[in-house]
């Protein structure tokens, strides 16, 4: 307080000299209100508002240990060089359902750093040969 007028009084004495009069509260601006306009991007198509958060969605999930398998060497294919294949394997537990993520990932070695290069679910016929991560690297 740098002058002697705010130096003198109570708490209690401010508040009820300054108290606001009565009186009806004002109606929202457009702002405001829960009316918003949608987003729109600048090619005229419309942003989808976000979700609220549910008991069961994706905000509830939690994922489990990662695991990886041996490495497997896979041959070039199509657009695919020639690398190493990884079965990575982790939980999905939601409230209502638990559920087994595995899929494979072609690794290279570019620079001394490993790099995914691609990543296929593992389909149960994958299995069916006995290396679901070289036949599902494979596939595409």
């Amino acid at each position: 307080m740098r002058t002697e007028q705010f130096r003198h009084g109570s708490v209690h004495e401010c508040v009820t000299d300054n108290k606001a009069p009565a009186s009806p509260s004002p109606s929202p601006s457009p702002t405001e209100s829960d009316a918003f306009p949608p987003l729109k991007r600048a090619d005229g198509s419309t942003i989808p508002p976000k979700q609220t958060p549910s008991d069961s969605g994706p905000d509830q999930t939690e994922t489990g240990t990662v695991t990886a398998g041996s490495p497997v060497s896979v041959p070039a294919t199509g657009e695919h060089p020639a690398g190493t294949g990884v079965l990575i394997q982790f939980k999905v537990v939601q409230p209502d359902s638990t559920t087994t993520v595995r899929s494979a990932l072609r690794v290279v070695r570019e620079n001394n750093q490993w790099l995914v290069d691609q990543a296929e679910d593992i389909d149960e016929a994958d299995d069916a040969h006995g290396n679901p991560v070289h036949d599902a690297l494979m596939r595409n």
